[in-house]
């Protein structure tokens, strides 16, 4: 059984006090605000994978982490060992071995591969890791890295399988479903049209003997139709828990914790695993609170989520197609606008943080020397 832990999370939040002063955001680089803090861990709440813009956001400040001491950049991207189911094609699955060997060297100190290399892989962080379908995002992504090696940030990619056998079904299921209702169109538009006035075949004017058996079919295809809907939801109900159940994230949680081993980190996750009653970022302070509480340490910060748009039109299409209240869902800290480098700070978060251009600089740091 899962447990709910929403309850738990609805203390008060740092920054509630009035005696504590408010975070002072920078409008002009919000990520690394945010990272400034004694949180270890800062969320990037990614909201579209495929938006460049969204990419290009987080590599601008990239050299501004590394100076503010951020040690690890974990990203939502996964990387699959040889035999792996989701690397039946040989293409995808070269692509695997060549981005892990990219990473390797870009994480070696100094770095073991020049920024020229990375940007010439590009095609790798494409969706098929084909070379003719080079995308923007892909070239996004490389400048990415680029950008975090060149301010001395470990990479990982650290998205993972969960939920990917289930989709199959899922959407095995709904074609199927897509196709039943094509190859009975006449009866799916009767069926509309009787559940809308059950006595309208019965005033059809048509013999009797029609009207019992065209009942009798519209009746079968509302059962059959219901079924495959329930079986359908069911998968997807299934999808849905093995992707972003509790038990599924707390597994993730443990894997991010490992990856930064105690030091400041930066996860770029999607934001359907941050707005649910108990987020990611939920179940990662958990953790961290309990392993301080085992040890007799302090508590650390909450983990504060970022929320990065391409834009207000991109927020608003998406709301429109999804039929989304996003100010009914539990709200980031801060909301970014990447077009127009516009931020935002929910009305609930207005007690905690602030808008200021003036934020205290961070120390340099050396970055890494190039591999010449």
């Amino acid at each position: 059984m899962e447990l709910d832990l929403s309850g738990t999370f609805k203390k008060k939040h740092e920054g509630t006090d009035p005696s504590v002063p408010k975070r002072m955001i920078n409008p002009q680089s919000p990520i690394t605000s945010m990272a400034l803090g004694d949180n270890q861990f800062t969320i990037i709440a990614d909201t579209h994978h495929g938006m460049r813009g969204i990419v290009d956001h987080m590599a601008k400040e990239m050299p501004k982490l590394g100076l503010a001491g951020l040690k690890h950049l974990i990203l939502e991207v996964p990387v699959f060992p040889d035999g792996h189911f989701m690397l039946k094609n040989s293409l995808v699955a070269q692509g695997h071995r060549k981005i892990e060997d990219i990473l390797k060297r870009m994480n070696a100190r100094p770095p073991q591969i020049d920024e020229a290399e990375i940007l010439r892989s590009a095609y790798l962080f494409s969706e098929d890791h084909d070379k003719s379908t080079t995308n923007e995002v892909g070239k996004a992504k490389a400048n990415l890295l680029v950008q975090a090696m060149k301010a001395g940030i470990t990479v990982h990619f650290a998205g993972d399988d969960k939920g990917m056998r289930e989709i199959d079904r899922v959407e095995r299921l709904a074609d199927a479903y897509e196709h039943f209702i094509k190859k009975n169109s006449f009866l799916a538009e009767m069926a509309d049209m009787v559940l809308e006035d059950p006595t309208l075949i019965q005033r059809m004017k048509i013999p009797a003997k029609e009207k019992k058996d065209l009942a009798a079919n519209v009746d079968k295809f509302i059962v059959e139709a219901k079924r495959r809907l329930a079986e359908y939801d069911e998968s997807r109900a299934v999808y849905e828990e093995a992707r972003l159940g509790y038990a599924t994230e707390s597994e993730r949680a443990d894997r991010f914790i490992q990856l930064a081993k105690g030091e400041p980190a930066l996860l770029v996750f999607g934001n359907g695993h941050l707005n649910k009653p108990v987020d990611l970022n939920e179940i990662l302070d958990l953790k961290l609170r309990a392993e301080a509480m085992k040890k007799g340490e302090p508590l650390p910060a909450r983990t504060p989520v970022v929320e990065i748009w391409d834009s207000r039109k991109g927020q608003a299409d998406f709301a429109a197609e999804y039929n989304i209240d996003f100010s009914k869902k539990q709200q980031p800290a801060i909301r970014v606008f990447a077009d127009t480098g516009e931020v935002e700070i929910p009305q609930e978060h207005q007690n905690k943080y602030r808008l200021s251009s003036l934020i205290p600089a961070p120390s340099p740091q050396p970055a890494p020397e190039l591999a010449r």
